[in-house]
């Protein structure tokens, strides 16, 4: 259910100047959180909701969007030599809510003095930040001190950055990811797009959505499928990343690679997922899950794993989607998706009732507008003609 905005900044003397920072605006999950949030956002009266990214902004060019959005040009994680451009982004505004840290970014809004709120949305602090031991220090220094609120997307996230900040969990406010519902009503199943991908009328379609990372698991899902054993079922698999190889390889030893299809990045993703049957994220420990959200979102039945982080704290198990302990168990419950297609269906109307419930894009805005305030982001009210 939405949530609606709370009212009380609408009748500031000027609205708060916002300015969201992530890394690069792209086709990431987190990447279109941030500019959901962004349009829902600029319909408050109190709020002027801008954007900026390290590299480029597709945002800048989307027909429906009337703020500013731009790049600094950064050209990597220790790019000091655009401190000043950075810094002069940031003069003059209320707030900055930062969505990935960066080390510039954050030295720039320490010295204009900015207030921070900081949502920690689980970007891998995996084998690239072992490797660069600085700023995996630079950072927990700055999550331990700089933001004036700091923000989970799941308890599981919680728990996990208790130990990696050193932070008691109680200081961590949790709010989960949100999404626009009414773009979701828009996806329908294309007969011309299904016949686009190879794939039959009656195929069975197993399928995710994901960026090639090691803990995305998806050789898991390959072995899950090729032991299904269900005829003309395919595989769809769409996305990219540095594992592409590797997965390739491991869909031929496996014997599955005419029933295989790779897209690779697709701007229709969306699209792409509403033709599944089945969809699955093999992932462990993903902070939040937005693309199994977006699946439940277009009443796909979804099935993630016992060890997937907050991918357990989307699902109720058997009666909005399944939660499986391993391979095995996956592959029967694909299994009884084929077998009765109206179990299926019932888990997916029932998952999305459950999602919109919980996850609308306008419970998250109105729970971080709150933080806004809690970190120092107000203005004096416009004084009264009486």
């Amino acid at each position: 259910m939405a949530t609606p905005f709370p009212t009380d900044l609408a009748d500031m003397q000027r609205r708060l100047r916002i300015v969201h920072w992530y890394w690069q605006s792209g086709a990431g999950g987190i990447d279109r959180l941030v500019q959901d949030l962004a349009f829902e956002q600029r319909g408050h009266p109190g709020l002027d909701i801008e954007i900026v990214t390290g590299k480029h902004s597709a945002l800048a060019q989307a027909q429906n969007w009337s703020g500013t959005a731009d790049a600094v040009g950064l050209r990597h994680g220790f790019d000091f030599l655009r401190l000043g451009r950075v810094r002069k982004r940031l003069a003059g505004i209320d707030l900055l809510h930062m969505h990935v840290y960066n080390p510039v970014v954050a030295l720039a809004a320490r010295l204009e003095r900015c207030p921070v709120v900081y949502t920690d949305h689980g970007t891998d602090h995996g084998r690239s930040m072992r490797k660069l031991f600085v700023v995996w220090l630079l950072q927990r220094r700055f999550v331990r001190s700089r933001p004036r609120v700091l923000t989970v997307n799941s308890e599981y996230r919680r728990r996990t950055q208790e130990a990696f900040y050193g932070l008691d969990a109680g200081k961590m406010r949790l709010i989960y990811n949100g999404m626009r519902f009414d773009e979701f009503s828009k996806v329908k199943p294309a007969p011309e797009l299904r016949a686009s991908l190879g794939l039959a009328p009656d195929a069975f379609v197993v399928g995710t959505v994901a960026l090639f990372q090691p803990r995305k698991r998806l050789s898991l899902l390959v072995d899950v499928f090729a032991d299904l054993q269900i005829p003309g079922a395919r595989l769809v698999i769409v996305g990219d990343g540095e594992g592409a190889d590797e997965l390739r390889a491991h869909i031929h030893a496996r014997g599955v690679a005419d029933q295989t299809i790779l897209t690779g990045f697709r701007s229709d993703a969306r699209e792409i997922m509403a033709l599944f049957d089945a969809f699955v994220l093999p992932t462990k420990g993903e902070p939040f899950g937005l693309a199994a959200t977006e699946a439940l979102a277009m009443e796909r039945p979804v099935i993630v794993f016992q060890d997937g982080g907050g991918l357990v704290e989307i699902l109720r198990h058997r009666e909005t989607g399944f939660v499986v302990a391993n391979k095995d168990e996956a592959v029967e419950r694909i299994r009884e998706l084929h077998a009765d297609p109206e179990l299926g269906r019932a888990l997916a109307r029932r998952g999305r009732q459950d999602v919109a419930d919980r996850f609308h894009i306008s419970t998250m805005a109105s729970e971080l507008l709150r933080c806004y305030q809690d970190a120092g982001a107000t203005l004096e009210p416009t004084p009264s003609s009486a």
